[in-house]
């Protein structure tokens, strides 16, 4: 079984976003998507094995997208433990803001 369309298109829309803040803990999200069983030991080697953090995300969003949709929600999940806390909320559709926008400050 596939992801839904819709959630593939939520990943996607988002990537760069999730790319560009998951990068400082993506070895703790990569660990808890394995101990949950939604990557296996293999796609976890395969992630980890890149030496730029920005890189494995992009690696484990690809793997996402080959998965079903319980794995997309399995991701959510996570992120929701390991932060940044605006990423679950781009992932529902409830938060139409980058994290570039919400960290601007008007002087």
């Amino acid at each position: 079984m596939t992801m839904k369309d819709s959630l593939l298109q939520i990943l996607q829309l988002h990537r760069l976003d999730l790319v560009v803040n998951l990068s400082y803990n993506i070895d703790t999200v990569v660990d808890y998507l394995y101990r949950g069983e939604v990557i296996t030991r293999e796609e976890k080697d395969t992630i980890i094995c890149h030496g730029r953090q920005e890189d494995r995300v992009t690696c484990l969003l690809d793997i996402l997208e080959t998965k079903d949709d319980d794995a997309f929600y399995d991701f959510r999940n996570t992120l929701v433990k390991t932060g940044p806390p605006h990423l679950p909320l781009l992932l529902d559709g409830k938060a139409d803001v980058s994290s570039d926008q919400s960290s601007q400050t008007t002087d």
